[in-house]
C-alpha cells in the first residue's frame, strides 16, 4: 500500500522539512562529492541480497537502530537531518535512513523485502514502512511500486510497505537521483 502525508503524520512532518533536509545534503554533497561518487552498485556499502542493482550508486547512511560508527560524523555535518530523526522518535520508530544516490542509467530491480512486514515490540505489533523524501530528481526517473508508475517530485513525500513489489530507474543519461529513504516501525492499528 501507498501511504501519503494526510494518511500518517510523520509523513506530514517530513515534507514539512523536505526544504530543509533537501538544502542540508545538497550543501554537503557539494562540499564531499568524492565521498557521494557513485560506484558499481553491486560494491556499495548495502550490497543488495534479494535484487540486483544495474549501474553506479552510493548509499550514505545517517542512521542505523543498531550500533553506528559513522553516527557522530553524521549528527556533525548533517545536523538538520540527525534533528528531524530525533523528532520523529516522539511518532515512530526509525530504523534505517540513508541518502541513496544513483547515478544516470542505473537502477534497482524489481523486488520486495518480505521479512520486514511486521515486527512486534512488547505487545504491539508494528509495520515497517519506508519513506521516500526526493532531493534531486531528473527527468526519466520513476519508481513503480505494485506494478504502477509513479514520478517522483523533489520534496513530496509518501511511504509504502516495503513487503510490496517496487523497483526504482533513473533513464537519465546524464544526472543523477538523489532520495533520502528513512525506514521507521509504526503501530499496525494507526495505519488508516
Amino acid at each position: 500500500m501507498l501511504y501519503l502525508p494526510e494518511d500518517i503524520p510523520v509523513l506530514q512532518y517530513l515534507e514539512k522539512r523536505a526544504p530543509d533536509i533537501r538544502e542540508e545534503f545538497l550543501d554537503f554533497y557539494g562540499k564531499n562529492e568524492e565521498a557521494c561518487r557513485p560506484v558499481d552498485l553491486g560494491k556499495c556499502n548495502t550490497p543488495p541480497t534479494r535484487f540486483k542493482y544495474y549501474g553506479k550508486g552510493q548509499n550514505i547512511i545517517v542512521y542505523n537502530n543498531k550500533n553506528f560508527e559513522d553516527e557522530k560524523f553524521f549528527a556533525d555535518q548533517l545536523p538538520v537531518m540527525h534533528s528531524i530523526i530525533q523528532e520523529t522518535k516522539s511518532m515512530v520508530i526509525p530504523r534505517f535512513v540513508y541518502y541513496a544516490v544513483i547515478g544516470p542509467s542505473s537502477g534497482i530491480t524489481i523486488h520486495n523485502d518480505m521479512d520486514y512486514e511486521f515486527k512486534n515490540i512488547k505487545g504491539v505489533q508494528y509495520r515497517m514502512l519506508r519513506t521516500h523524501i526526493p532531493i534531486k530528481v531528473p527527468s526519466d526517473c520513476y519508481f513503480v511500486h505494485l506494478f504502477k508508475k509513479l514520478p517522483w517530485k523533489e520534496c513530496k513525500v509518501w511511504a509504502f510497505d516495503e513487503v510490496d513489489l517496487h523497483y526504482s530507474k533513473n533513464d537519465n543519461p546524464d544526472e543523477h537521483r538523489i532520495m533520502v529513504e528513512y525506514d521507521f516501525l509504526y503501530e499496525k492499528d494507526r495505519i488508516k
